[in-house]
């Protein structure tokens, strides 16, 4: 076989039309190679929106084409498989799919390339699983068929027996399904038919475009992983069209979590594995965390991400260019419509049609104008303009990125150079260009798709010709531009040149690139002469580039700088006024390459040119005007970042060093430092958030600095402006100060640049150094204004690490100034806006280490101080409006919880003081409406409470009403804050009484002067508020609808408060009248039984006051009882009030509801009706009504008619009145059903007794269907009929018939009030009691339809009624009830993001799931509803992961049912626990739960902690319902259940041994997946609760169980444990041995194990022997096993290892010391001399451990395990409590504090049964005094922070500090380094033997750094290296290199010697000389020699002289680059140094 073959592998690409393309390449090729394969055997030269993919778990992943195919396919691939002829082939399977996605297919040129493109998208079509846009499926079967097939055959034609289509190659599979193939092949053609006559172009087009509307097609997934842990990701990333999209899988159905569309992405971050999503304008707490698996997919994800991304912006401006061009085609068609029946404006387009050339408007020298074109006579064809359009997108097209698109950068020079050859060859001075018509339109789509790619700009010509002119030839019938015979002559001149590497590409660079070579040719290799980075060739001429052969042009119609005309062709040196003006236009709308250019080439040209400083002065003035005059108009970060670039290249012109005085020169115009927009360009710069950008600014900082010293003459900017508002001055006399506050504020800003922490720390103290500055005495006052710290404070703000950001917010809290009256004024506008900007950031929030969970965060609490002595410190005058600022900032952005919580805490703390108006209230009533919607509840209530407290001590009650006041107050929720019985409320009412009578008045229509009477007083004020609520017009409309409820709620909070306000008065104790004040309310409720005429609207009002008045009064519950009525005289008043008009009300209820109701707004009123009736029920149960007569009146009255009209027949045509009818009746009973079981003991009998008929609606045999003997479950539920419309509407009448909107959620609630009454009949059944007429199954089918159809708040009703129903089908209608479970559970899961519904539902779902009779079915009977219920249970535990409170239901739940309070009989609690043998996983899932959450979350969990604890000092402790969600509470409630388990029972004994070996499983399972752990992981805590578990089940186990079980706890005992587990087990072997003592013996066993096995395991059996003193005396041979104890101990005391051997040695000293038993080991080996040479071994070994190397980490060690909390104060049995073992020991053992559980958790959360065995508290203290240490950790001593006067600093290098991210705006390296004040020396580096990268870019860097003149390799390709790269640190940029080739080095050096030079080696030869000895000549050349073999002998006859460096060492020598730059640093500092000392080591 040959070498070739042998080389050559298969690749098979598979395009997305199925076909199959065979290509052999080469075993090193990359994918390019495949990809150019694939568009040469396609003759496609557009592939741009395509890749290469490879399958890779499941998952394409697109090839990054310049990487080798061998980092994709397996080894084997690489590998030669075979001999011979025998050669086995390996094809490799690529695939060939869309990358990047389009919403306009005219965006394809090329028709193969669009044809490939809609096959993919087909394919996709066909997977797309959009059920709701079905119809659009077949509107793109239509467009596909018609592409495909063209018109639709003639029907005779299609009535064939074989169809012309196959439904399967068209349709979705789903679509298939649903219709059907006969379906989908009658209907199918008519759609096809309707596009008849439409070209397959058109076709494929509008399907592109349509398939783009379907959400999964036009989108690549790539799967994620939430966690770590998680095997097979459950994320989704969709890269869609317009952004990326997260979807999460649940039971295999995409979810859609986020839509990020790319203007929302602020930030995406590969970190290895880790993937995060920083969304724009979120805080970063907010942040998407995921995993991608491995760096090699996160690696091709962030490349795909960034490539759509750069595409997506680069075609926004063609696809608006296209929409319009649609447009106006749409319009074209109208008006052509007339010429041709069937005009196609776009046919296919024949070959040989004229067209515009894909290069007819290149600016090679000629730039063709469409605009100034002559029409041709004849109109083109319309081949001919689509021909022209597609050779204008394939032009703009083939500008894509060279990397992505699989079309190499040669190739593509390739082609731009036949084009380039092609108009040398059409376009001549004699022959002018025959230019074709095109449209405008397509031209500018040309210009906007010019350039675009997904990776950069490429490069094009038509920028660098800058000495081509163009000449206007006008003549009758055209106008060509050609080229003249001088730009002829620079043509030829510049195609001669050679190629240059692309290294050397600069902005500025003039000279041009060879054109490249026709892809036939071969390029010229570069020489070893060739030079880079503006070095000229010596052979070529460049004097005068720029305007050689230049003439000015005259076109009077248009400017100098129209259109894309290069500026390059402008003759400079003539440019006059309006050209600069143009010029400056440019710069203003141009791109950064292009303003570099046009600065470089365009103003130093101007500016140079002019011959006398005035003129100069003048430009640069009117270049100032125009860039302050930009920057005062949009002063945004993009205008700022320009102005300074503008401004940083002209630097040297704006601030020359030789410059006259400031005084001398006109203000402003001449020198920007005179300007105050100048200095906020700079500090605008600053803060900027480019990187580039801050450099400047500094830069420019920098230099007006150091010309401001120079100068020496006072100044500031803006004199006229106040002194306070002087942003910069410069005073002589104070030079030395304000040079060393502006070297401070230098390396400050540039260690911020830094963003590292071990950086920016140490120069914190510079800051406070600044500060004295600024704030000094009162004459330095003006000097340096603050703003200056706020640029420094924004940039840490805006710092990228968020340590740096915090250390930033917490050094301006720290900051003492603040209290400085005219500081505070000054940092005002700061602290409300990016410091408040920056205090949305949560993690600021997060607790400090020494801070436990529940203690107030460390920031919270400087916030506080901080925000009191800011405003403490503010002047009184502008108080007011900062805080209003302050106020209205907050509610003018989203916040999270916990910031906007402790900004409200920190505003209620300030000082009261009268700062805020009515704006003020405005403005906190924005924050309750607008920042706090979606805030967790508690979190929300307790900001509300502090808002509140704020508003109240900072509100002027001079400047605000009471009608404002309760308006503002009506915003606070009572169930969350503002309710009665809580602090809060009685704050209120002290400030309504304090202010009352000094409140301003409310002025009357008519009154000008009110006087101060009643409407100043609260109880006048809700007098007349009462009066006018009640008064509202006579009205007979009774069609109103229902008044808004939240003004009578105001109103009742305002009664209420007045009440509570007159019991606060001095001497007063009960509310007095508060019957007086509700008389008008009273009297008109007394009026409802006889006044029928009451307007419908006052019956209204009345009733909601009523209701408000019941719901607002009562109090709050306290230890789980409602408070009563009689401790609250304004509730008794209330209630004694109500009670004495509730027979009339509770009579008008009954009339209305019984018929009266027949509106649709009636529903309304129906609602409220029901609310009274439903509290008035309430008040009789609560005083003891209940069972009164007016009960037993009204139920059954109501009840008879309800069911009477219920019953009535149908109406045949169904009315709005009929059926509003029904609606309220059945609502009507179903709240009577409601009231009966809640009220079922305290019901009047007569009033049970009516309810009881509610069955025979239900169930009665006569309501059935004549023609069956029993209900169906159709007839069991009714529907509600939706009326007609009436007549009049259907002709057309004026009338329009009933608004029927919102029918359904009507007909809806009309479903669910009969399920209410069906739920109340099923509970209300005795078991015994006769049989249903309907069936069960039948029932419970009917409630899956319910669930199928009602909305999903709806529906409990309905699973409460499937509960009921579950004994009577569990196991004979099995698949029936795994089929309603599944739907339940379904429904359950489509309410997880619905908080308000999902815990009610939840709860339902987990009765009617997991009822008793479910949970008691064995495999054996319902082998598929258990396997269901399991299934359902697992899923709930996943569920909880992400929903905190989910598990907590179904434990809640599965507790009480197995273990009730009340079981009832012996018999009946074994049935009930039985069950629980079925479910041991629950149990043990939850001994073990407890997600580890993220950072943000475990936030809010800790804040909300801190919340609960402040106790009824935060009000919404009492006002927010507990909703017993804590994440603790599963282990609490499973431990309170296990603990009341009794282990004498044989079936609790059967389930504890059962939970046992399943938690030991668990324990097992993660020991062998994860030999090691990481603390506080998720492995470590639940091996931790697994064993904390076991501790707690100990005493309750049997002794035989026990004794099989301590073999598997040793076997834990040698696994690799976290010290916190390693304790637990160490604790349970001491119990079980000290219970069961004749076990002891298996403890020996193992020490006698592999030592390869125990390793330091051992050490958890050596702690066991610690505690030997509690397991002994148990023991029969109690002597005996003292002496194996000492045994073993001894011989461990001589382990190799050292942990071993301190604990073999603590348990040597232990158990030496038990007196008992080793003097009964004494009297048994013969008296007490028996152990005496035993005793001499052990008392050498104590010995030398308690002297063991008396100062060191070992005797520290002995010391700190002998004083460990597990060896020292705990006691095995003493200590044993649940306290111990869930608090104490997790906190001494360094867990997590979130894993604690107090004590009161177990008291609070549950009822927790006290033990004498196992106590809750642990009665001795002792050990929970201790702090938390273990022996094994270093010494943690105080690290003091200590704040450095030197810091670390990146050195600036010469005088001015250097633009280093601008070297585009000088054209050679060394302009661009001379420029900045460089100072070179004559210093040559020779390098040409040197061959590796890494030495070669440490040399560059190095000879850069020290000035040397040049640096010669021996190519100029290691710059590509990227080693070379990464020691370089484009250093290149500013160092000249040369090449010289090692075969000429010779040459070379004896060129240079005849020049001048010395020859300097640096080798070992027997004459060289010492390096410290040698004085080096100023023109030196310094010689390398190579790595390995030094400097050949030839060239070593060359040398001058040879120079080593002195060595003390052994090795023989030094790292080429080491030694250079020893070198190189000896000659600069005998050259340099002495003269330029001062400026190297200047900060400027």
């Amino acid at each position: 076989m040959s070498l070739s073959a042998k080389l050559e592998r298969n690749v098979c690409v598979l395009l997305p039309n199925k076909v199959q393309l065979d290509i052999t390449v080469g075993v090193k090729a990359i994918g390019q190679e495949v990809f150019n394969h694939v568009s040469e055997l396609l003759g496609v030269k557009e592939l741009h929106f395509f890749g290469l993919t490879v399958v890779k778990d499941n998952e394409h992943i697109f090839l990054d084409l310049e990487e080798k195919l061998t980092k994709y396919f397996p080894k084997e691939w690489k590998q030669d498989t075979g001999k011979g002829t025998q050669r086995r082939a390996l094809p490799l399977l690529l695939f060939l799919k869309v990358q990047y996605y389009v919403e306009n297919g005219r965006l394809i040129c090329d028709r193969k390339a669009r044809r490939l493109y809609c096959a993919d998208l087909r394919e996709r079509v066909l997977r797309s699983e959009c059920r709701q846009q079905e119809a659009l499926y077949f509107q793109l079967a239509g467009y596909a068929l018609q592409a495909e097939l063209a018109d639709c055959p003639q029907l005779g034609q299609a009535n064939g027996e074989v169809p012309y289509f196959q439904p399967k190659d068209y349709f979705p599979t789903w679509i298939v399904a649903k219709r059907g193939c006969e379906y989908l092949l009658r209907h199918g053609p008519k759609v096809h038919r309707e596009l008849r006559g439409m070209s397959a172009r058109d076709a494929v087009l509008l399907f592109i475009r349509e398939a783009c509307r379907l959400e999964d097609v036009p989108v690549t997934f790539y799967r994620l992983q939430k966690d770590k842990r998680e095997e097979k990701g459950s994320a989704l990333l969709g890269l869609t069209l317009r952004g990326m999209q997260v979807y999460q899988e649940v039971n295999n159905i995409r979810q859609l979590l986020y839509d990020f569309p790319w203007s929302n992405v602020g930030r995406l971050t590969f970190l290895g594995k880790k993937f995060e999503i920083q969304p724009d304008g979120l805080p970063s707490a907010r942040k998407l965390v995921y995993y991608t698996g491995s760096p090699f997919r996160s690696r091709h994800l962030l490349q795909h991400l960034s490539n759509s991304h750069r595409l997506y912006l680069n075609l926004q401006p063609a696809l608006k260019h296209l929409r319009h061009l649609e447009e106006t085609e749409e319009k074209k068609r109208y008006r052509e419509s007339y010429i041709s029946d069937d005009l196609d404006l776009e046919p296919t387009a024949s070959e040989g049609s004229p067209g515009l050339s894909r290069r007819s408007t290149s600016s090679s020298g000629i730039e063709a104008d469409s605009r100034q074109r002559r029409a041709s006579v004849e109109m083109p064809s319309v081949e001919e303009e689509e021909a022209g359009e597609e050779a204008l997108l394939q032009r703009a097209a083939s500008r894509g990125s060279s990397h992505t698109s699989g079309v190499d950068t040669g190739s593509k020079a390739r082609t731009e150079e036949e084009d380039w050859q092609e108009d040398e060859m059409q376009l001549s001075v004699d022959e002018p260009e025959e230019v074709s018509v095109d449209e405008p339109e397509m031209q500018r789509l040309v210009e906007l798709l010019e350039g675009v790619s997904v990776d950069s700009p490429v490069f094009t010509p038509e920028t660098h010709w800058g000495d081509v002119t163009e000449q206007a030839v006008d003549g009758p019938d055209c106008q060509v531009k050609m080229r003249s015979s001088d730009s002829l002559e620079q043509v030829l001149k510049w195609r001669a040149r050679g190629a240059v590497d692309r290294h050397s590409q600069s902005l500025d660079d003039v000279r041009l690139f060879q054109p490249p070579a026709p892809l036939s040719t071969t390029l010229q290799a570069d020489t070893s002469h060739s030079y880079t980075f503006g070095l000229p060739d010596p052979k070529l001429d460049l004097q005068g580039p720029l305007n050689h052969g230049c003439h000015p042009l005259h076109y009077p119609a248009k400017p100098s700088f129209y259109g894309r005309r290069s500026m390059n062709c402008l003759a400079l040196d003539l440019l006059g006024d309006e050209q600069l003006l143009e010029f400056i236009l440019c710069i203003r709308t141009r791109s950064d390459a292009h303003v570099s250019k046009a600065v470089v080439r365009v103003l130093f040209t101007v500016l140079d040119s002019c011959g006398d400083g005035a003129r100069r002065a003048d430009v640069l003035a009117q270049i100032w005007s125009e860039l302050r005059d930009r920057y005062a108009s949009d002063g945004s970060a993009t205008v700022t970042g320009r102005v300074l670039l503008c401004l940083t290249a002209l630097s040297d012109y704006l601030f020359p060093s030789d410059k006259p005085s400031p005084q001398t020169l006109p203000a402003v115009e001449a020198d920007p430092r005179l300007s105050s927009e100048f200095w906020g360009i700079i500090q605008g710069g600053l803060t900027h958030r480019d990187n580039l950008t801050r450099k400047r600014a500094l830069y420019l900082l920098k230099r007006c600095v150091m010309l401001s010293e120079e100068d020496a003459v006072e100044f500031c900017c803006d004199p006229a402006s106040p002194e306070g508002e002087i942003v910069f001055r410069w005073v002589p006399e104070k030079s030395q100060l304000l040079r060393e506050f502006w070297e401070d504020y230098a390396l400050i800003l540039e260690t911020l640049d830094e963003n590292q922490i071990h950086l920016v720390r140490p120069v914190l103290n510079r800051i406070n150094t600044l500060i004295e500055a600024t704030v000094s005495d009162t004459e330095d006052s003006a000097l340096l204004h603050p703003s200056w710290l706020q640029c420094v404070y924004q940039r840490m703000f805006h710092s990228e690490n968020k340590t740096v950001m915090r250390e930033g917010v917490c050094h301006l809290l720290d900051m003492q100034c603040i209290r400085s009256p005219a500081f505070a004024l000054a940092f005002a506008q700061f602290i409300v806006g990016p410091f408040l900007d920056i205090l949305a950031e949560s993690s600021l929030f997060h607790r400090s280490s020494n801070q436990r969970i529940g203690e107030r965060p460390e920031f919270g609490t400087k916030l506080e101080a901080f925000l009191v002595t800011f405003f403490s410190a503010l002047p009184q005058e502008s108080r007011g409006g900062v805080l209003l600022q302050l106020v209205q900032r907050l509610g003018s952005q989203h916040w999270c919880a916990v910031p906007i919580l402790f900004l409200s805490q920190a505003l209620s703390r300030l000082a009261p003081c009268p700062a805020l108006d009515l704006q003020g209230l405005h403005a906190f009533r924005e924050v309750l409406r607008c920042t706090m919607i979606t805030h967790q509840v508690l979190l929300r209530g307790a900001a509300q409470c502090y808002l509140l407290d704020s508003a109240l001590h900072l509100t002027d009650v001079t400047s605000v009403t009471l009608p404002d006041v309760f308006g503002f107050l009506a915003h606070f929720r009572a169930e969350e804050s503002l309710c009665r019985g809580t602090p809060l409320w009685d704050q209120v009412c002290d400030w309504l009484l304090d202010c009352e009578g000094r409140f301003k008045c409310v002025l009357r229509d008519g009154d000008s002067n009110p006087e101060p009477g009643s409407e100043r007083s609260v109880r006048g004020f809700v007098q007349n508020q009462l009066e006018s609520f009640l008064r509202v017009p006579a009205s007979i409309d009774v069609s109103a609808s229902v008044p808004d409820p939240r003004e009578a709620e105001s109103l009742a909070r305002a009664i209420l408060l007045s009440a509570d306000m007159q019991r606060r008065r001095p001497g007063e104790s009960t509310p007095g009248g508060l019957e007086e004040v509700l008389h008008p309310l009273l009297d008109t409720l007394t009026r409802l039984r006889t006044n029928v005429y009451l307007p419908l609207s006052k019956t209204d009002k009345s009733l909601q006051l009523l209701l408000q008045l019941l719901q607002l009064r009562q109090l709050p519950r306290r230890g789980g009882s409602q408070s009563t009525h009689t401790a609250d005289g304004v509730s008794v008043a209330v209630e004694t009030a109500v009670l004495g008009v509730a027979e009339p009300v509770q009579e008008f209820l009954l009339r209305r509801l019984s018929g009266e109701l027949c509106a649709l707004c009636d529903v309304d009123r129906a609602a409220l009706y029901l609310a009274v009736l439903r509290e008035l029920v309430r008040l009789y149960a609560a005083v003891g009504w209940h069972r009164s007569s007016r009960l037993g009146g009204l139920v059954p009255a109501l009840v008879h008619n309800c069911l009477r009209r219920l019953q009535e027949p149908e109406e045949k045509n169904p009315s709005v009145c009929g059926q509003v009818g029904l609606i309220v009746s059945m609502a009507s009973l179903a709240q009577l059903c409601e009231l009966g079981e809640e009220h079922r003991q305290e019901l009047h009998p007569e009033a049970l007794r009516a309810l009881s008929s509610v069955t025979g609606h239900f169930f009665s045999s006569s309501s059935s269907s004549s023609s069956s003997s029993s209900s169906s479950s159709a007839d069991l539920i009714r529907t509600l009929l939706k009326p007609a419309a009436s007549a009049t509407n259907q002709e057309g009448g004026a009338d329009e018939g009933p608004d029927l909107r919102g029918w359904g959620r009507l007909a809806a609630h009309f479903v669910r009030d009969q399920w209410t009454c069906l739920r109340f009949v099923l509970a209300s059944r005795a078991p015994a009691g006769p049989p249903l007429t309907v069936p069960a199954p039948a029932i419970l089918g009917a409630a899956m339809e319910a669930l199928a159809i009602l909305p999903s708040d709806l529906v409990l009703p309905v699973l409460d009624c499937m509960t009921a129903l579950l004994p009577q089908v569990a196991l004979s209608a099995e698949a029936l009830t795994v089929e309603a479970v599944t739907l339940a559970w379904k429904v359950v899961q489509g309410l997880s993001s619905n908080p308000h519904d999902f815990w009610p539902v939840l709860e339902g779902f987990v009765r009617f799931a997991f009822d008793r009779s479910l949970l008691e079915l064995t495999d054996a009977q319902a082998p598929s509803l258990s396997a269901t219920v399991r299934q359902i249970a697992s899923e709930l535990v996943e569920l909880s992961e992400v929903k905190t409170g989910v598990f907590n239901v179904l434990i809640r739940h599965c507790c009480h049912t197995w273990l009730p309070s009340d079981p009832g009989s012996e018999s009946q609690a074994d049935a009930c626990f039985s069950s629980a043998l079925e479910h041991v996983d629950i149990l043990a899932k939850a001994c073990v739960h407890g997600p580890v959450f993220r950072r943000d979350q475990r936030l809010i969990q800790e804040v909300q902690t801190y919340v609960e604890q402040l106790g009824e000092e935060c009000a919404a402790n009492t006002a927010v319902t507990s909703d017993s969600r804590d994440e603790q509470f599963p282990r609490v409630c499973v431990l309170e259940f296990l603990s009341r388990l009794d282990g004498s029972c044989a079936l609790h004994a059967r389930l504890l041994e059962e939970l046992v070996l399943l938690l030991l499983r668990k324990d097992l399972d993660i020991s062998k997946s994860k030999v090691r752990y990481y603390s506080n992981s998720l492995q470590h805590r639940v091996k931790n609760r697994v064993w904390q578990t076991l501790l707690v089940l100990l005493p309750k186990l049997r002794e035989g169980f026990v004794e099989t079980l301590l073999g598997r706890v040793y076997e834990a005992g040698f696994c690799s444990n976290q010290a916190s587990v390693k304790y637990l087990m160490e604790w349970v072997m001491v119990l079980v041995l000290c219970r069961h003592p004749a076990l002891i013996d298996s403890l020996w066993a193992c020490f006698s194990m592999d030592q390869e096995k125990t390793k330091t395991s051992v050490c958890t059996f050596l702690s066991v022997l610690v505690h030997l003193d509690i397991i002994l005396p148990g023991a029969q041979d109690e002597a005996q096993q003292w002496q194996r104890a000492v045994d073993v101990a001894l011989r461990w005391s001589f382990s190799h290892n050292f942990s071993v051997r301190l604990y073999a040695l603590l348990a040597l000293k232990r158990v030496w010391g038990l007196e008992g038993p080793r003097a009964l080991a004494e009297d048994q080996a013969g008296g007490p001399g028996g152990l005496r040479g035993l005793g001499a071994v052990v008392q050498a070994c104590l010995q030398q451990a308690e002297t063991m190397q008396c100062t060191g980490n070992a005797m520290k060690n002995w010391t700190r395990i002998q004083e460990h909390f597990f060896f020292g104060a705990f006691h095995p049995l003493r200590d044993y409590s649940m306290e111990t073992i869930f608090h104490t020991f997790p906190s001494l053992s360094e867990l997590a504090d979130d894993e604690w559980i107090p004590p009161w958790k177990f008291e609070r959360l549950v009822d927790f049964s006290q033990s004498s065995v196992l106590p809750l508290r642990n009665p001795n203290q002792d050990l929970s005094q201790l702090q938390p240490g273990d022996w094994v950790q270093q010494d943690k001593e105080g690290e003091k922070e200590e704040r450095w006067a030197e810091v670390q600093k990146k050195m600036t290098p010469w005088r001015l500090g250097v633009q280093d991210q601008d070297p585009e705006l000088q054209p050679v390296p060394q302009q661009r380094a001379a420029r900045l004040g460089k100072l070179h020396s004559a210093l040559l580096v020779v390098a040409s033997l040197i061959d590796k990268p890494t030495n070669l870019g440490g040399l560059c860097r190095t000879c850069e750094i020290f000035g040397a003149s040049a640096l010669v390799m021996d190519g100029l390709h290691h710059l590509k290296d990227k080693n070379f790269q990464a020691l370089s640190v484009s250093a290149e940029l500013w160092l000249p290199l040369l090449e010289v080739k090692p075969g000429e080095l010779s040459d070379f050096l004896q060129v240079k010697k005849r020049e001048g030079y010395c020859i300097v080696g640096v080798e070992q030869t027997a004459n060289s000389q010492s390096l410290p000895d040698y004085r080096f000549p100023e023109k030196s050349l310094l010689l390398l020699g190579n790595e390995r073999e030094g400097i050949p002998a030839n060239l070593l006859q060359l040398l001058d002289v040879c120079v080593e460096i002195p060595q003390q060492g052994i090795t023989r020598s030094l790292n080429v680059h080491v030694s250079a730059a020893l070198l190189v640093w000896e000659y600069t500092r005998q050259h340099l140094i002495p003269g330029t000392q001062p400026t190297v080591t200047s900060n400027f």
